[in-house]
């Protein structure tokens, strides 16, 4: 499952366990606690996004974070890239992480689905 998170601490090192941990947000939810970022026997289990997505699982692209109105854009394809325009949200009503982007194909702007309100991915960093 695909889980974003926004970092609030410093990373630390549990010596008893030999693990990294960092204190995180999850952008979902706003509920906050310690994540893994790499288990002791090298598992990574935290890794930072890129600036770059990529669809794969067929979402709209629509005007506005909000998705109630329907003002699709167009259907993004499985396979095509966007680029992070540098905003998300967590759309109120859905539960939906929303992320601004553009279409790599046409330079459309716009919102898309990132991770529905099941933890379904739409979109993956590349």
């Amino acid at each position: 499952m695909l889980e974003v998170v926004e970092l609030i601490g410093d990373e630390e090192k549990a010596e008893l366990h030999e693990v990294r941990r960092i204190r995180a947000r999850r952008l979902k939810d706003g509920q906050e606690g310690w994540v893994t970022v790499k288990g002791n026997n090298g598992t990574v289990f935290l890794q930072p996004g890129g600036d770059r997505l990529s669809v794969v699982k067929e979402t709209s692209l629509t005007e506005s974070v909000s998705v109630t109105g329907q003002d699709a854009l167009r259907q993004l394809r499985v396979g095509e890239v966007l680029d992070i325009m540098g905003e998300e949200s967590v759309e109120e009503a859905s539960g939906l992480l929303r992320a601004r982007v553009r279409a790599q194909a046409d330079g459309k702007v716009g919102w898309a689905t990132k991770v529905g309100s099941t933890g379904t991915a739409f979109l993956r960093q590349l």
